[in-house]
């Protein structure tokens, strides 16, 4: 077993999602989330439907929920669906350790409809005239200028 799987945790961590996961937000409440006997660290936390645990947010992830979910209000969060992975990028202080990011659910397109192709109108040919001597064996012969 990875050491990182037996370490304990009332949040989620970025060993819970080795693929991106899609979570319905139910509740965002202002906790202290400091360990037991250190001082208090009060962050917002993030709720979701389908986990046991909450997100702790920092300001990057509270600004990825508001652009994902177009509103900087709250309020109009609940219920919604976001996207939570683990992003190997984030770095804590100096150091790059991965972590935690929110996105929003790529929708799929709607299928693009039939492109407009303008009716092109031809000209109609000018009417012509039959040839009175078709059909005739040698009529075209008959004007030829060969005195024999």
């Amino acid at each position: 077993m990875n050491i990182d799987d037996m370490k304990e945790s009332k949040y989620l961590r970025k060993e819970d999602f080795p693929t991106p996961a899609l979570a319905t937000i139910r509740d965002l409440k202002y906790l202290n989330v400091a360990p037991d006997n250190k001082p208090p660290q009060k962050k917002w936390v993030m709720y979701f439907e389908e986990h046991d645990k909450g997100l702790v947010c920092g300001t990057t992830n509270r600004q990825l929920a508001a652009n994902a979910l177009g509103s900087k209000e709250t309020e109009d969060w609940m219920g919604q669906q976001i996207v939570i992975y683990n992003d190997p990028n984030v770095t804590f202080g100096a150091e790059v350790t991965g972590g935690l990011r929110l996105r929003a659910v790529k929708r799929k397109a709607a299928p693009a409809a039939a492109p407009i192709v303008p009716t092109v109108y031809k000209k109609a040919a000018p009417a012509q005239t039959p040839d009175p001597r078709e059909g005739v064996p040698f009529a075209d012969m008959e004007d030829d200028e060969i005195p024999f």
